[in-house]
């Protein structure tokens, strides 16, 4: 059958429009099926997502304080600080003496000042050169009117140190303020340590607030926000006098020199004044300097040294008093006051050094009494006259009980005495108390001196 032109122009419009049509109905046909695969896999991802905020965590009541839980040593439940880095891995069993425990029911505001005082330790391990790592037990925090106490177990390789931290904290700011704590471990005294079976020790252990493991590399989970009292600075400072003081007349002069030590945390406060003497020789100079300085820093005779970043709250203040000086001999009284925390009073003494200015020598009490005479013979001589009164106390009273004996050796006076103008001068000691007993040389038969 014959068609004409426009019969074939008409039946080949009508079949691109049914074409077309047909590609439009495929095209949306297809675009439906992928948004459904997508909206099934984004349901998907929601629900998994659901269900695993839904399912309970290990330690979800402490989260915020801790990460995760543990059972503490006394068998309670407590937090330990974990990663907040979603999907993480836990670390490892053994490694859980690294985090952080937190005893059940902690709040925030306690957990915030173990914490502070966590990092406190931590640097003072800094600033004291502590470079081991420690497990720090901490107890219940007790507080006195404004300030707070916590006990704290210190818990290193062959080594217990009880330690007790103070603070007071302004609670509106979160600011804490460290000051007059107990921390033994920076003396390094190992009198202080405890032993494996102290009581201390196995309380801490087991009913311990707050547990975490603290080294100088340690990354602590908090921010510092506490201010805290200095550590230790050492200084010695040429002391400004007039020039009249200075000047003695003869072929040297005397100037003071003031040595200081002082540790805000760990309440050490020393204070020294010292002289040093000027001469033209200088080897003769530094051999007279020398022995001043192991007199003042401890006796000239005695193996007891002054080390002052083991005298741990200790207030020590020692200064002299000049009793001779001239050509032949530089004598002098040293004399120390000092107070130890914890102490039922304060102490006092005297001690004496004489030197010889032409040899740089320093003199035993046998070179001015004589070979073969005893302290007890001097003292009894009748010539000594006491410069301290005890509650009225006579000189020849506080001689009877000194227990002299006489076999005593002069050496052991040798720290014991100075020179006057015309004279000698003994300290002695009866129990905590001391007397400074002075005669002259001509009344002891003393003569070249």
């Amino acid at each position: 059958m014959q068609c004409d032109d426009g019969e074939r122009k008409t039946f080949r419009i009508k079949r691109r429009i049914i074409l077309f049509i047909l590609c439009l109905v495929c095209c949306f046909s297809i675009a439906g099926c992928g948004d459904e695969e997508n909206r099934q896999e984004e349901t998907a991802v929601e629900n998994t997502g659901k269900q695993a905020a839904e399912e309970p965590t290990e330690g979800s009541d402490s989260e915020r304080i801790a990460g995760s839980t543990e059972v503490s040593a006394g068998g309670q439940i407590a937090g330990s600080t974990g990663s907040r880095t979603s999907g993480q891995t836990k670390e490892p069993a053994e490694e859980s003496e690294k985090e952080a425990i937190a005893a059940p029911g902690l709040s925030a505001e306690e957990t915030d000042a173990y914490e502070q005082m966590s990092l406190y330790i931590q640097e003072g391990f800094r600033i004291y050169g502590i470079e081991d790592a420690y497990q720090a037990y901490f107890g219940a925090v007790e507080r006195e009117e404004e300030k707070f106490f916590c006990d704290i177990l210190l818990e290193g390789e062959d080594e217990l140190w009880r330690e007790c931290i103070s603070y007071t904290v302004d609670e509106e700011n979160a600011w804490y303020t460290f000051q007059g704590q107990d921390e033994r471990i920076f003396s390094g005294d190992s009198f202080w340590m405890l032993d494996e079976d102290d009581s201390f020790v196995a309380d801490l252990r087991e009913n311990y607030r707050y547990k975490v493991g603290i080294a100088v590399g340690t990354d602590l989970p908090a921010a510092v926000h506490y201010d805290s009292e200095s550590g230790p600075i050492e200084k010695r400072i040429w002391k400004e006098v007039p020039y009249r003081t200075v000047n003695t007349g003869y072929s040297y002069s005397v100037h003071p020199v003031i040595y200081l030590y002082q540790d805000e945390r760990l309440d050490i406060n020393i204070t020294i004044e010292y002289p040093e003497i000027s001469l033209s020789d200088e080897a003769l100079e530094e051999k007279v300097n020398e022995a001043l300085r192991e007199a003042f820093f401890y006796g000239y005779y005695s193996e007891d040294r002054l080390y002052p970043e083991e005298s741990v709250y200790t207030y020590i203040g020692r200064s002299y008093l000049v009793t001779r000086e001239d050509e032949r001999y530089f004598s002098v009284c040293i004399y120390e006051g000092n107070y130890t925390r914890g102490t039922v009073h304060p102490n006092e003494w005297e001690s004496g050094v004489t030197i010889d200015m032409k040899t740089g020598e320093v003199l035993h009490l046998e070179d001015v009494i004589g070979k073969g005479r005893s302290v007890k013979s001097l003292l009894e001589s009748g010539a000594f006259e006491s410069l301290i009164s005890w509650e009225g106390e006579q000189t020849q009273d506080w001689i009877d009980r000194l227990d002299l004996e006489e076999d005593e050796p002069p050496s052991e006076y040798d720290s014991y005495f100075y020179l006057t103008e015309d004279g000698l001068g003994i300290i002695t000691f009866q129990s905590r108390y001391y007397n400074c007993l002075e005669a002259k040389f001509e009344d002891l038969g003393i003569e070249g001196v």
